[in-house]
């Protein structure tokens, strides 16, 4: 990595934890809004979170350039065995898992945390905000914390057991504003995203698993609730 790659890749980690930082704190304001009927909070969150995005995935592939697509070398796992299909069975689970979850929460919506029920996005313009949203969080969180993290470990060289687990502790503090839950849960799925990478030897995979969990929360909540929903959370 040249000087100028490294230069970015600082400003890069530097801006992310200022991201951080900014979302765990802003995030409350966002809810209190939302609770008090301005939705408005809501989407324009969705739209910084997409510029945001934007930014960062840029600034990673300009930091490592086409090397951010392919797992180093350094870190490839044979991918023949019982580790790959293990671990495309335990992922295949989760996806399965997050879409029957989604379809069974959207026929029973009195069963969603109210915690969670005013983040859902309710109406169409809504629900295609946060779909774009789940695109760039797919394709450029995977850019940040498998591809770009991989690479910028590699230069140390840190072994695969040790660079994984360090690639998803910042990916799950990144999503620190959801909780100590969401925390845990997106460290867990960033060790599997990085062990996929790091089998597949691409990012194509690990960026179509990521869109697709993540995109089953347009369907949870249905539009017809919406009136009841804000009205509940005016009161």
């Amino acid at each position: 990595m040249n000087t100028i790659s490294l230069i970015i890749s600082i400003i890069l980690i530097l801006l992310l934890a200022i991201w951080g930082i900014w979302s765990a704190i802003s995030y409350p304001r966002m809810k209190e809004s939302v609770a008090t009927g301005k939705r408005i909070a809501l989407t324009n969150d969705y739209i910084q979170t997409i510029i945001g995005l934007a930014i960062f995935g840029s600034l990673a592939v300009i930091a490592c350039g086409k090397r951010i697509f392919i797992i180093p070398e350094f870190y490839f796992i044979c991918s023949t065995g019982i580790l790959k299909i293990s671990v495309y069975t335990i992922v295949a689970t989760i996806v399965l898992y997050q879409i029957i979850s989604s379809i069974t929460l959207r026929k029973h919506n009195d069963k969603i945390p109210k915690n969670l029920s005013s983040f859902l996005p309710l109406t169409f313009n809504e629900k295609l905000t946060f779909a774009i949203v789940c695109l760039f969080a797919g394709i450029c969180e995977e850019l940040i914390f498998r591809g770009f993290a991989l690479t910028f470990m590699q230069q140390f060289e840190t072994g695969i057991w040790f660079a994984v687990p360090i690639s998803a502790a910042a990916f799950g503090l990144m999503h620190l504003y959801q909780g100590i839950s969401g925390l845990f849960t997106s460290f867990f799925m960033g060790i599997l995203l990085a062990i996929v990478f790091a089998i597949s030897g691409n990012l194509l995979l690990p960026v179509i698993i990521h869109i697709i969990t993540d995109i089953c929360v347009v369907i949870v909540k249905k539009e017809d609730k919406i009136a009841e929903s804000i009205k509940d959370n005016c009161e």
